[in-house]
């Protein structure tokens, strides 16, 4: 199991390798703790949870911050984040 202070040490293309943007988003109604997008994350990359404190974000690569398909999703930065915007023509789907 890799950390997930490691994985944040990673390139974001790295970070993103194992997206499939070609799947449709997931919704399961609104998701307002951020927290539940980390633990599902994890387990899906097979990462440990950050300790209480770390600032951790989650990524919505396709943009719909609703989304909680984890081929969606990727552990980031608010600068990636910005990147994802862009790339998108800055828009994001609320």
């Amino acid at each position: 199991m890799k950390t997930i202070e490691h994985t944040l040490l990673e390139t974001r293309e790295t970070r993103r390798r194992f997206l499939k943007l070609d799947e449709p988003c997931t919704i399961r109604g609104h998701i307002k703790n951020s927290a539940y997008l980390i633990g599902l994350l994890a387990h899906h990359l097979d990462t440990t949870i950050p300790v209480s404190g770390y600032k951790i974000h989650v990524c919505h690569a396709c943009n719909n911050s609703q989304c909680c398909n984890p081929n969606h999703l990727y552990f980031g930065s608010p600068r990636d984040n910005t990147q994802d915007a862009i790339e998108a023509g800055g828009q994001r789907t609320v």
